[in-house]
């Protein structure tokens, strides 16, 4: 699910771009949303991908800065729909992030993440000194999914990434319906 929504979001930029060509009066065959690593290679990409949706349309897409130091995001979308697509499916791991706090020592808590991996038990060290306190202090345990290493946005949580790259495409989207 994870990787169709992200092909949705690329996707949304593709059919931008085809709609601005239709709309020159062109047909859409051969139109894209380019999104490259450097700035230097956007220019070729945009005379390629984007001459038959017209000037405005170039000058548009030139303004959402689609490179990785432009907008992140809209890259790191590519790149993950592009490793879902043609390599493999989006990785993820599952993180485990516990807190103990001792009503003992107001102000006094400590906590740890952990990656959970199968069959691999993990311990949460104390504070020297605590241990008999420990046992009945009050702990919390939360999780969440994160993109894996290697991947754009690695160990960031998934779903609050999809709302990011979501509003990332959004602005994109209302460039150009203010433009046009």
């Amino acid at each position: 699910m994870l990787g169709d929504a992200i092909h949705n979001l690329r996707a949304s930029l593709d059919y931008l771009i085809s709609a601005c060509a239709i709309a020159n009066g062109r047909t859409p065959n051969d139109t894209h949303f380019p999104i490259v690593k450097l700035k230097d290679e956007l220019e070729r990409r945009l005379q390629k991908d984007v001459r038959k949706a017209g000037t405005a349309a170039i000058n548009l897409v030139r303004q959402s800065k689609p490179y990785q130091r432009g907008n992140g995001f809209l890259y790191a979308i590519h790149q993950l729909d592009l490793a879902d697509k043609h390599r493999l499916l989006i990785a993820v791991k599952h993180t485990l992030y516990a807190r103990i706090s001792l009503d003992a020592f107001p102000g006094s808590a400590f906590s740890k993440s952990f990656h959970s991996t199968r069959n691999k038990r993990r311990f949460m060290p104390c504070p020297a000194g605590l241990e008999e306190y420990v046992l009945g202090a009050e702990a919390s345990l939360t999780s969440d999914v994160v993109f894996a290493p290697k991947l754009p946005r690695a160990g960031k949580p998934c779903v609050e990434e999809l709302h990011i790259f979501a509003k990332a495409v959004e602005k994109v989207v209302k460039l150009f319906v203010a433009a046009l």
